[in-house]
């Protein structure tokens, strides 16, 4: 019986090519094949850890009318912040992933994302798990959690679940373009409300475990990466279109800390701060030709990038980024 471990990866910072080296060593010892999915070039030494890589450069981003976005308002404004547009090229990753999966002849393959390091036990516990369903003839497996739900409907988890190559390939058309987006412009910006109103029609041919998959497995640190806790990027100002405003907001809390924000303008620092839990600021800029880059540390470690060339090709789209209306 072969079986195959896919991680989806995008390890654009220190920390998540850290986490990607924990991810595939925590699930090591349990004998499955590894590849490895990204729109990312990774690391030699990444690379060496699987078994198949593929890198796929033509990414696609999720149109935006299927994007979803983090909103603040405050007494002088009002934002919208895009997310991560991730929800197409994650299809696009798992495309390619499970035909490859097929054509090398794996039975099994469990898709899982790359912010999640497994407990020895949890890893045992994953193997167990994806030998279950082999067992029962059961096609795929699901985290279908019993208490949660999208726009008044269950959800299957696509940061991790199972399925036979072969069948997914066969009963679920991926989408890959924009036009594609899961076929009509009716459908839900949420990739899990998506999975689980393509593939309903099929549950009986998969095991649901009927829980989030961080409240199986218990012991490990599962969607790591799940929550943007900083929200920094440069959007555009529809007060005035020649001065782009980067807004940052630390919205840790609970046990989370301070962060510290570093701003580079053609590689000169013009800020190096630490921003408290709930604290928030903005900066105006103008596109004069300059290289914006901002890094923010949290314990240390640089967790998030974002690099801007403040030019004519940035302003016709940054709207694509984010939007701030001043009252």
């Amino acid at each position: 019986m072969k079986k195959l471990i896919v991680i989806g990866s995008y390890p654009n910072t220190p920390k998540k090519e850290e986490v990607l080296k924990s991810e595939i060593q925590s699930l090591k010892e349990i004998g499955f094949d590894f590849m490895l999915v990204s729109h990312y070039p990774v690391s030699t030494e990444i690379q060496n850890m699987v078994d198949y890589y593929i890198y796929d450069k033509n990414q696609t981003l999720t149109p935006l009318d299927k994007t979803t976005y983090y909103w603040f308002k405050t007494d002088i404004f009002m934002l919208r912040v895009n997310n991560s547009r991730h929800a197409l090229p994650i299809c696009q990753n798992m495309f390619n992933a499970f035909k490859l999966a097929e054509i090398k002849e794996y039975d099994f393959v469990f898709f899982t994302e790359n912010d999640n390091i497994f407990s020895k036990e949890d890893s045992v516990k994953l193997s167990n798990l994806v030998d279950m369903a082999i067992s029962e003839n059961k096609t795929g497996l699901f985290f279908k959690p019993h208490n949660y739900q999208d726009n008044y409907s269950k959800v299957y988890e696509t940061q991790m679940f199972g399925l036979q190559p072969k069948r997914f390939n066969e009963i679920f058309k991926l989408p890959l373009t924009g036009e594609e987006f899961f076929y009509n412009p009716d459908y839900p910006v949420s990739l899990e409300l998506g999975f689980y109103i393509s593939l309903k029609d099929f549950e009986d041919e998969f095991m649901i475990v009927d829980e989030h998959s961080y409240n199986y497995f218990t012991n490990s640190e599962i969607n790591i990466f799940r929550m943007e806790h900083f929200i920094v990027d440069l959007l555009y100002n529809s007060t005035n279109e020649d001065e782009p405003v980067l807004f940052f907001q630390n919205r840790n809390n609970g046990d989370v800390k301070e962060c510290r924000l570093v701003a580079k303008v053609n590689d000169e620092v013009i800020a190096d701060t630490l921003i408290h839990p709930g604290v928030w600021s903005y900066q105006v800029f103008r596109y004069e030709n300059q290289r914006l880059r901002i890094e923010v540390y949290m314990d240390g470690t640089l967790e998030i990038i974002r690099d801007y060339t403040l030019n004519d090709t940035l302003k016709n789209n940054i709207k694509d980024n984010g939007i701030i209306d001043f009252y």
